[in-house]
């Protein structure tokens, strides 16, 4: 990430120390660094405060969002009383447990639940730095990757926390606005869609419905007049990778590209195209293997709707 406290200089990325993984905030024209004693999953607005996940217990059930090194000590615990999501001050390095794995399985008593390996995925900011939602996984006995997921909110305190959908297949989301989140899952039995959901009245309608057929990683504009959402390869015939932007006001889906995946970028080491905006609303920004390595590309949406 770029530090929202120093965005023209300071960006904050996470590594290993040891037999620990850190998050390490550097100056990219003085090369100062300064090393905070957790890994960043997702930032404040402001930029005092980080989200942090488990990387180790996260690579031993999804391996392709956890990062090799120490195993986690309590893996073969379902739900941990001590483990779940921090916050880190950014400024201190102090962190704090938000939730943990057993406060969710005693509100949510689940019996299949109750002996599967619980972990906590993209947990996200609301645009005030009010909120923050993340998703909690638990494996099942029909295969290594074959998880149910249900969608959490809580305030940035950790009040407040509440189940906003039952264990199912909710996905990738951002925030709109204070109250209202875009999250991919089946509300009010309209079927697996993109819903603006309201985490505070509980209601949702439909966005794209016709158009967007297949779950990705969604990022609004910074002015939230534009949606950019990608495409899976696994879920393409030729492995074809597609970038998509949407129009909030005029309804209107636009493709801006279509990559190809090499096979080799499959499992674990599958490069999804993850859209993210500059701070401008000028430029996208993705992650591609179409050229034969992992990059980073950008495309410039100035004559685009």
């Amino acid at each position: 990430h770029w530090l929202p406290t120093a965005p023209d200089r300071k960006i904050i990325y996470n590594d290993r120390d040891g037999d620990r993984f850190v998050a390490v905030v550097l100056d990219v024209f003085s090369g100062e660094k300064r090393m905070l004693p957790m890994p960043v999953a997702a930032l404040t607005n402001d930029g005092h405060m980080a989200l942090s996940l488990n990387y180790a217990r996260l690579r031993q059930c999804r391996r392709t969002v956890g990062y090799s090194g120490p195993d986690d000590p309590n893996f073969h615990v379902p739900h941990p009383s001590d483990d779940g999501l921090f916050a880190l001050d950014l400024e201190s390095g102090e962190y704090r447990l938000l939730c943990s794995y057993e406060q969710l399985f005693e509100m949510n008593p689940v019996e299949e639940a109750r002996n599967a390996t619980m972990w906590f995925n993209h947990p996200t900011v609301n645009t005030d730095d009010s909120r923050v939602t993340w998703v909690v996984r638990y494996l099942t006995e029909d295969g290594p990757w074959i998880a149910k997921s249900a969608f959490l909110v809580a305030d940035l305190n950790g009040a407040g926390l509440k189940f906003l959908t039952p264990y199912d297949n909710v996905s990738h989301h951002d925030w709109l606005d204070p109250e209202r989140i875009l999250v991919w899952a089946d509300l009010d039995g309209r079927g697996e869609c993109f819903n603006l959901l309201n985490v505070v009245s509980g209601e949702s309608e439909a966005v794209a419905r016709d158009d967007i057929l297949q779950d990705g990683h969604c990022a609004f504009s910074g002015d939230r007049r534009r949606l950019v959402v990608d495409s899976y390869a696994s879920n393409s015939p030729d492995r074809m990778q597609t970038l998509f932007l949407w129009d909030m006001q005029q309804q209107h889906l636009e493709v801006m590209g279509r990559f190809f995946q090499p096979p080799y970028a499959a499992a674990e080491w599958k490069c999804d195209l993850h859209p993210r905006w500059d701070r401008h609303d000028r430029w996208v920004v993705f992650d591609s293997t179409h050229e034969g390595s992992r990059q980073m590309y950008a495309i410039d949406t100035r004559s685009r709707s």
